[in-house]
């Protein structure tokens, strides 16, 4: 192997003032390891780093036997006094000359090198100049200021020691090293300098390491060309004294955190002062120098540090992860699809199950307007068959999937939310995420929590205040991100519906500024206050699927309806007179001439007759159907057979006589004097085509979506109301079938007499929508204070003056001309004067009564006389019998439905026990009493009549209890099956709400155990073996008997059955229902197995400070899964304390 070496004639002085501005070397390139500058100590009193281009010495070598080791002290002492390489560098004021450098070149042969000579430029740069590197070389040194050109791949850089795995790098006096992680390179230092990382790597270059090293034999001699020859013996010490060096480095270094990655050479560089400069020994020796620097750099502690690109690969990843950050805040829909940012799989079951291709064009721009992208509140109006409720589910759907939030949907009735839950439940099973159910009976307070899936809440407007409530309560608000309102115009109910809706929309808007609220409404005059009540933008539009002509008949006279009239006299355009081929009995039976009327579209088309009252409905499709001609009862002939056999069945073989008689003509009547089982059936019945014609009241129009080509309103009058526009424009809006008819038509039939009031109806202006919260002189406003105070959400006459701001009452106290604080200090004193708050230094707070007023959505106006009854009742339960529960579960607004019938209250009386009679003398009520009530003779005891009544009432209800069917039942009272099931439904939420009312006071502690198991019983009053199936969303009493008797006992069969089978095993039932079925059972089971897995992470999870509280609630409902049965609901609906459930 060859050394060359270049003798300079200049001083070495100036060198060594250069080498004291060394800066920090220059990274080299990822492939390579970092330079490292070596120092040696000056000849001099102080002590000063040598400079890069002194003297150098690269050394590779093989493998061999290492020397003895006298020999090689001795040779190392030599070497170490001696110079080998010198540099010449003249220089002036402004330029300097360098004379070329000679290189010192070590060969050994290796199978691992790419290069077999690996050359190293030693030309330093100076103060003010560039290194310039030799052709084919790599400069790796820089002065202060100066550039270095990195290492050139496969040149090994020098100024480093490189072991096997290691590289060990050196720096001069006040140079830091900064090794490669990829490279595990170790860093050295002398004379106090920084060592990178710090591990103790001190014990492996001591004696041992040094003398394996035969410095004598590589001592350089000069010749007349400057090459110095080393022999082969000396190269294989060399190489032996390194392989032995690495071998201690792997043996006794732990590098933590890092692995070691090896390298393909192993090399020595040294660097040492000329010997020109070196007429004064140093005080200490190399060896001890070298001893001390590693000993200190051992006890140092460090941090490791990335190398240059390493960091900029970071930085990069940072700035990458805060801009998606950024633009993800700047956009809060994420995009996971191509259907406005869902996945595709939501525009395949769109297609599937509904039918829908593509969108209209007012559902693409709402969808894309800026305030629905960026998460604002919109308000907007369309008519009634426009499609609104699809745009309120596809923003549903991107809250759940894309944004990862929970969903609320508020609809008015439970039978829109039991049908909303059944339509959902395909997209919840394909999507992975949940429905709740919240109506009657049903939803679980408080909410479970889930971790793995997102849950939409679907509610009526009284859960949905209880579930913000208990989500207020939790401090979980935030987890709502949307909460959708239908039907938002129900505002303006004026009574308790309209005030619980407001007191939800207004502390959302108070308490949870993230939370989107969407509002769907029906055209109104002032929707600006609605839109102006929730800070929303408002978007409107006209259009309609299918065009819709509009028809009055005076008399015998059609007229059209002209909507673009200026005038009254112009709004009505004679069209032709009616002249339908009656017979004079006909035309006695039939003076309106609806029979001529509805033929003109059935059977080919259906039809809808809009009545005033129930009883009218059924008087009209029975009519209808005695003027019909025969051959009608041939149309559907075999479908209408099977439709009867159900409601057959589903009544225990018995059918109302109008529906025996009526569907043989493809007529039926809807009202909610029918069970919800007979609802349904005959919804399904009329969308499938085997029923043609409905005569229905006005709930239908605002209930289940059932299109017909014609609209008939029987009368201006809803009972003995005239019509609103709102209300008209709803049920003709049912007029036209989108995809099934080309054009609608509603004809509005009345007489002469009321020609001038309709005109308001066809023509006029939209009704105002105004706060219904001081509905019953303020009742509803002091349930909103209650339970502001009450959940803490306001504890001061101010606060509780600022949140009256964000209600539609002080939106519209100009309109109302209402004082807001006048109205606040009314209904403030006269929750303190009932004992409902306290007052201490402008200070309130709810007292127990208080607060269990509105934990138990319990009405304020019989929250005290519910508190007396109780702790009466509770001085002489009886509990032989659940006929005194049941007394005092029976709800109080029920009374008003009903009229007592006394012969009837006697006969009942005297089929009860005595144990059961007792009971009813406990209660207030006594045999005798009811018998000269019933003989019509006079009573000297005095009885209070609303305790008779309310027994009278509570009778029905031990009837259902007695699992008596409602036909019987009904029969026995002479009312009808669908008040008997509203009032059961009605009578388990005001239990569930004693059951609360109760948890809050002390004193009736014997209550909060005995209603626990009484509330799930009276939610179904069935046999216990059907409660499983009635589990299933949409599932009544009827059709669980039938899919019992077909072998389903349970809702995880029929989620593992295929709805081909359900067709087959139970008689007459649609496809169409048998999947939403099924899909409804495998939606349940999804959200129980979800629930018990989230309870079992709760059970292992870290105990937190509500953990025991946590705990109970799993025992309840672990205890309710156990017996197939769905958790019962512990919190009634907001003011439903026996308030009717509209269907």
């Amino acid at each position: 192997m060859l050394v060359r070496r270049t003798r300079s004639s200049a001083k070495r002085l100036s060198a060594h003032r250069a080498a004291e501005e060394l800066d920090e070397s220059i990274e080299a390139d990822d492939a390579c390891i970092q330079p490292r500058e070596a120092s040696t100590p000056l000849a001099k009193d102080k002590q000063k780093p040598r400079d890069v281009c002194g003297t150098n010495r690269v050394i590779s070598h093989n493998a061999a036997s290492p020397s003895s080791s006298k020999t090689n002290r001795a040779k190392r002492a030599k070497w170490m006094q001696s110079s080998f390489l010198s540099d010449s560098i003249s220089t002036d004021s402004n330029k300097v000359t360098k004379t070329p450098s000679q290189h010192i070149t070590v060969q050994r042969k290796t199978s691992i090198a790419t290069d077999s000579h690996r050359r190293l430029c030693l030309k330093p740069a100076i103060d003010g100049h560039t290194a310039t590197p030799v052709k084919g070389q790599t400069t790796n040194n820089s002065f202060k200021g100066h550039t270095a050109t990195p290492f050139v791949e496969g040149h090994t850089p020098n100024l480093f020691v490189e072991l096997e795995g290691h590289t060990a790098n050196s720096s001069g006096k006040g140079h830091k090293t900064t090794p490669s992680v990829e490279s595990n390179a170790v860093a050295l230092s002398v004379e106090g300098h920084t060592t990178i990382p710090s591990v103790e790597y001190g014990s492996f270059l001591d004696d041992t390491f040094l003398d394996h090293i035969d410095l004598e034999s590589v001592d350089p001699i000069a010749n007349s060309t400057g090459v110095t020859e080393i022999s082969n013996a000396d190269q294989e010490s060399i190489a032996a004294a390194a392989d032995f060096a690495a071998a201690a480095l792997v043996k006794d270094l732990v590098v933590p955190d890092v692995a070691l990655a090896p390298t393909t050479a192993a090399g020595v560089t040294r660097s040492r002062e000329n010997t020109a400069e070196q007429s004064t020994p140093p005080a200490l020796s190399v060896k001890e120098k070298i001893r001390r620097a590693l000993h200190h750099n051992a006890r140092v502690s460090t941090t490791p540090q990335l190398s240059k690109a390493k960091q900029l690969h970071e930085e990069n990843v940072l700035s990458a992860t805060a801009q998606a950050s950024e633009e993800q805040r700047a956009t809060p829909s994420s995009d996971i699809g191509p259907f406005f940012g869902l996945p595709s799989t939501v525009k395949v079951l769109l297609e599937t199950l509904r039918g829908i291709k593509d969108l209209y064009a007012w559902q693409h721009e709402c969808l894309s307007l800026p305030a629905v992208k960026a998460g604002r509140n919109l308000v907007y109006s369309l008519p009634t068959s426009g499609g609104k409720t699809l745009v309120a589910e596809i923003l549903i759907l991107q809250q759940l999937l894309c944004r990862g939030n929970n969903a609320l949907l508020i609809l008015p009735f439970v039978s829109i939310v039991q049908e909303k839950v059944q339509a959902l439940a395909p997209f919840a099973n394909e999507l992975s995420f949940l429905v709740e159910e919240y109506a009657g009976s049903k939803g679980r307070f408080p909410p479970m929590t889930m971790r793995r899936k997102r849950s939409l809440y679907v509610c009526t407007i009284e859960k949905a205040h209880s579930l913000v409530n208990c989500l207020i309560e939790m401090n979980s608000l935030h987890s709502l991100g949307l909460v959708v309102v239908d039907e938002l115009h129900m505002l303006g109910d004026g009574g308790s519906r309209g005030a619980t809706l407001e007191m939800t929309l207004s502390k959302l808007k108070y308490l949870s500024g993230g939370t989107q609220i969407i509002g769907m409404s029906a055209t109104l005059h002032n929707i600006a206050d609605l839109c102006c009540f929730l800070s929303a933008e408002l978007y409107t539009n006209s259009f309609r699927p299918v065009k819709l002509k509009e028809y009055v008949k005076v008399g015998d006279h059609l007229f059209e309806v002209n909507q673009g009239a200026l005038s009254s006299e112009e709004k009505l355009s004679h069209i032709k007179m009616l002249s339908f081929p009656y017979k004079a009995e006909q035309k006695k039976m039939d003076p309106d001439q609806l029979m001529g009327l509805v033929t003109e579209v059935i059977p080919e088309h259906s039809c809808l007759v809009f009545c005033p009252t129930k009883k009218n409905c059924e008087n009209v499709a029975t009519n209808l159907c005695r003027l019909l001609p025969k051959e009608m009862r041939q149309v559907q002939l075999q479908a209408r057979r099977a439709l009867y056999t159900t409601l057959m069945h589903e009544g225990n073989g018995q059918v109302c006589p109008v529906l025996r008689y009526t569907i043989q003509y493809g007529v039926a009547y809807h009202h909610s004097g029918l069970t919800m089982d007979e609802r349904k059936l005959i919804e399904e019945a009329y969308s499938a085509g085997t029923l043609c014609l409905l005569a229905c009241t006005s709930t239908l129009a605002a209930g289940v979506n059932l299109p017909a080509k014609r609209v008939i309103l029987r009368s201006p009058y809803i009972g003995n109301r005239l019509l609103t526009r709102s209300q008209y424009k709803q049920m003709v809006g049912r007029a036209g079938r989108a995809g099934l008819d080309t054009s609608g038509e509603s004809i509005l039939v009345t007489q002469a007499a009321d020609r001038e009031k309709i005109a308001d109806i066809i023509g006029g202006s939209f009704e105002n929508c105004t706060s219904s919260l001081l509905y019953e002189d303020g009742k509803g406003l002091q349930a909103f204070l209650l339970s502001t105070i009450g959940l803490k959400v306001t504890n001061s006459r101010q606060q509780v003056s600022q949140l009256l701001q964000h209600t539609l009452m002080a939106v519209q106290s100009k309109l109302l001309e209402i004082d807001l604080h006048v109205k606040l200090n009314t209904a403030l004193h006269s929750l303190l004067e009932a004992g409902l708050l306290t007052e201490d230094n402008d200070h309130l707070e709810v007292t127990k009564l208080g607060r269990a007023t509105f934990k138990g959505s319990v009405a304020i106006g019989i929250s005290a006389k519910l508190y007396t009854q109780l702790a009466h009742a509770q001085q002489a339960l009886h509990l032989g019998t659940y006929l005194h529960l049941l007394y005092l579960a029976t709800p109080y607004d029920a009374l008003t439905a009903v009229h007592v019938d006394w012969m009837t209250y006697y006969n009942q009386l005297s089929c009860l026990s005595a144990e059961e009679l007792q009971a009813a003398e406990l209660i207030g009520v006594t045999e005798s009493y009811v018998i000269r009530k019933a003989s019509v003779a006079s009573t000297a005891a005095a009885v209070d009549d609303l305790t008779v009544k309310r027994l009278y009432v509570t009778l029905m209800l031990y009837g259902l209890w007695k699992q008596q069917t409602v036909w019987d039942v009904a029969a026995r009272f002479k009312t009808s099956r669908g008040f008997l099931q509203n009032l059961l439904t009605s009578a388990a939420s005001f239990a569930s709400s004693i059951l609360f009312f109760c948890q809050e006071l002390d004193e009736f502690w014997a209550y909060q155990d005995l209603l626990g198991n009484f509330v799930k019983k009276l939610s179904y009053c069935v046999n216990m073996d059907l409660i499983a199936l009635m589990e299933i969303p949409g599932v009544k009493q009827g059709r669980a008997r039938q899919l019992f008797t077909a072998g389903y006992k349970s809702f995880q069969q029929i989620a593992h059955a295929a709805p081909d089978d359900l067709v087959k095993k139970v008689k007459f039932m649609p496809y169409k229902v048998a999947r939403y079925i099924v899909a409804s059972a495998k939606l349940l089971v999804t959200e129980k197995a979800d629930a018990l897995r989230e309870e079992a992470d709760n059970l292992v999870a870290m105990p937190t400070a509500s953990a025991s509280t946590g705990v109970e609630d799993t025992a309840l409902e672990l205890s309710d899964w156990s017996q197939n049965s769905k958790a019962p609901s512990l919190t009634a609906d907001s003011q439903s304390q026996g308030s009717a459930v509209t269907s």
